[in-house]
């Protein structure tokens, strides 16, 4: 596994290690509204790596 790809892994694994840690909070409904916008700004920087990774893979640009 190439250095992007396990970045792009240990990425993946951080945000699902919060996720249920913010479905409980959001449950619960003691989730402000700072703490929603910092977590959907990591999910959106993770879509943008794995768009990037995507592409990279389709042009070549990926070992495996």
């Amino acid at each position: 596994m190439d250095t992007d790809t396990k970045a792009l892994v240990e990425s993946l694994q951080a945000v699902g290690t919060h996720a249920g840690t913010i479905a409980n909070a959001l449950t619960l409904g003691n989730m402000t509204p700072k703490k929603q916008r910092e977590y959907a700004d990591m999910l959106k920087e993770l879509s943008e790596l794995l768009h990037e990774h995507a592409d990279l893979q389709e042009g070549g640009g990926v070992n495996e």
